[in-house]
């Protein structure tokens, strides 16, 4: 390696070989691949296992889904057909740090302890919250809960989100210095850009002249997988009960999922004719208009890892009512200022809440909508470049240093 620059923990002989490992790629998290790519004094490569096409099937949305992202296009990339091809490669190519992608799918572990025998630092990227998993079998989610502060203090950094991760990090004893604050992001440029796009809002428009309602009816979104742990049900609830104080009020309930066709059965039985949309599943890249054409996005959740739509809405400026179980509540949605945070999933609760803003005066529900623009655009991969980088210098510094101390 070569001396490039000096760090917080002083000189260090460096171009840094950092190798992203994952199993899927995310369309999330091919932003910050490609941001990655492009800081200085870093070479990265992302090594997967994902050979799908950038269509495919998902079980759950139950259809062919397509994000509308080119998963492997703007960074440097290689996929394999199993895990152990991904190991013989990143142990051909000696990194001098590896971003490991979770710990909880088949390989991860045994492939994380060869990395450690070999003295190659992992820092972790990884979506960590306090709450219980509802989707797993409550006892390897126990047991998971009791292994997992051990199995944390192996890696060498960590990557947190928001409050939530970064508390699953103090908890479980990782300093400081090894946390590294990383948002859970989106293409944050993209959505900003289409936000403010003269045909987007156009299309919002359309959308509500589409069906029928005016300009000024107040509209609610869900835009999420129509999934018991996403609680679309509650949602419906949600608007049933805020339609007895304001029958006026509108929903978008865009996605699909197992549950979509008794979710259209209970609207037709409990909503008000003509004041709810099913526009089915929407690419990520193409939702804009959806939320453009809604005041207010909910995310009343069961269990959540994040919820990058609540990145996507307040970016169109649109505040967000969450459960607490979300962890965008950690941080990014800041109750009563940017949007709402409520306790439990009980709808009166809910539509309370959905009541409050819509009884605000225009001017601070416009207020509150800029602040979660403002609040969004901090959660950015982009306003946290240089968090990204030294979560790579960082480690590696540190590691030479006890390596030389030893």
């Amino acid at each position: 390696m070569r001396r490039e620059a000096e760090r917080t923990w002083g000189p260090i002989d460096l171009t840094v070989k950092a190798a992203i490992i994952t199993p899927t790629l995310s369309h999330f998290e091919v932003p910050m691949f490609r941001l990655a790519s492009t800081l200085s004094g870093l070479d990265v490569r992302v090594l997967h296992t994902d050979l799908r096409d950038n269509a495919f099937y998902d079980k759950d949305y139950g259809r062919v889904i397509d994000w509308g992202e080119a998963l492997r296009s703007g960074y440097p990339n290689t996929g394999y057909a199993s895990m152990p091809e991904v190991a013989t490669a990143v142990f051909d190519w000696s990194p001098d740090v590896v971003l490991q992608y979770g710990y909880f799918w088949r390989g991860a572990l045994p492939l994380f302890a060869r990395m450690r025998m070999r003295r190659i630092p992992v820092v972790h990227r990884g979506l960590l919250t306090p709450y219980k998993n509802t989707r797993h079998n409550p006892l390897i989610t126990n047991t998971w809960r009791a292994v997992q502060p051990h199995l944390l203090r192996r890696f060498q950094g960590h990557h947190y989100g928001g409050s939530y991760s970064e508390g699953v990090l103090k908890a479980a004893g990782i300093p400081k210095e090894q946390r590294f604050f990383v948002p859970y992001s989106i293409d944050t440029p993209y959505f900003a850009a289409r936000a403010d796009a003269a045909e987007e809002i156009e299309n919002a428009e359309q959308l509500k002249k589409v069906l029928g309602w005016a300009e000024d009816a107040p509209v609610v979104l869900f835009m999420c997988q129509q999934s018991w742990f996403k609680a679309p049900d509650v949602m419906l609830r949600v608007v049933a009960e805020a339609q007895k104080s304001l029958p006026n009020l509108k929903l978008l309930m865009a996605g699909s999922g197992q549950m979509t066709d008794e979710l259209k059965a209970y609207a037709e039985a409990h909503l008000l004719a003509g004041s709810f949309h099913f526009p089915g599943y929407v690419s990520s890249k193409q939702t804009m208009p959806y939320y453009l054409a809604a005041d207010l996005v909910m995310f009343p959740s069961r269990y959540d890892t994040w919820s990058r739509g609540v990145n996507e809405a307040m970016l169109a400026r649109r505040p967000c009512i969450v459960s607490r179980i979300v962890p965008a509540a950690g941080g990014l949605v800041e109750d009563g200022e940017n949007g709402y945070v409520v306790d439990g999933l009980e709808p009166e609760a809910f539509a309370a809440r959905v009541l409050e803003f819509f009884r605000r005066p225009e001017g601070e529900r416009k207020k509150m909508g800029q602040a979660a623009r403002a609040r969004a655009e901090t959660f950015s991969y982009e306003a946290h470049a240089d968090d990204l980088r030294r979560s790579f210098m960082d480690v590696v510094g540190a590691h030479s240093m006890m390596s030389e101390a030893r």
